[in-house]
């Protein structure tokens, strides 16, 4: 039994994780068949960073489920989760693409377009991100991965703002959009419309400006370095 395995988990388990963990492995335990019992215990690992366990729970529930198309895609799109937060893109991928039927057709795909972007493949991102938005034009994780995509393929911030954009027409509050829009504002030196966003951010969420205070650091940074220079420039031509 699976219960049999607790004292084994990663000592980062929290308590209140490993109560949450005890009480997915029981609901296993009681229905060894439930594959959204397995998934759930599996996501549970993994998020508690016990990686190795989420690994090899999702293996052995592929044993299980064998059978079946369905209950297997569920714990190939689990495994591949598992790899992708591990750093082993090319193995998510691998799971990604055995994830099969109409039950996680987006989620495998944004997954994908996730785990291109990982690896700095920004051009297949943008292509399995792309045919997310175009099926669920209102899934702002997608709007945003696409806004990313373009701007590191090509430091294209217009196209960058139009899908940041395309998410705030979602939902306003969107802390993630409204401070990837703040910095696409200031990137393209318009200081007035990056502070309206980022201060909404720091509003919304205090936590999450704080985490990208250096990323405003670091471009008003360059952007004056950039006007420094310009101003260098005109004065030698004069």
């Amino acid at each position: 039994m699976l219960s049999r395995k607790v004292d084994m988990m990663d000592k980062k388990v929290t308590q209140k994780a490993e109560k949450i963990v005890k009480d997915l492995i029981k609901k296993v335990d009681d229905n060894p068949h439930d594959a959204q019992a397995y998934y759930n215990l599996g996501v549970a690992l993994n998020e508690a960073h016990s990686t190795q366990q989420a690994e090899e729970l999702f293996k052995k529930a592929l044993n299980v489920f064998e059978g079946s198309t369905q209950k297997s895609s569920l714990m190939h799109y689990g495994l591949g989760n598992v790899y992708y937060t591990s750093g082993l893109y090319d193995e998510a991928l691998a799971e990604f693409q055995k994830v099969e039927g109409p039950n996680l057709k987006l989620d495998k795909l944004l997954m994908q377009g996730q785990t291109c972007y990982a690896k700095g493949d920004y051009n297949r991102a943008i292509v399995f991100t792309l045919t997310v938005h175009e099926r669920a034009p209102k899934n702002i994780a997608a709007d945003l991965l696409l806004g990313d995509s373009f701007l590191a393929l090509s430091n294209d911030l217009n196209t960058a703002i139009k899908y940041y954009q395309a998410a705030l027409d979602v939902d306003a509050k969107s802390v993630a959009a409204l401070a990837k829009m703040g910095l696409a504002k200031l990137s393209q030196g318009k200081r007035d419309e990056a502070d309206q966003y980022l201060a909404q951010v720091k509003q919304l969420d205090a936590k999450y400006y704080e985490k990208i205070e250096s990323q405003v650091s670091d471009v008003i940074k360059f952007l004056n370095v950039r006007q420094k220079a310009a101003q260098k420039g005109e004065q030698n031509g004069r």
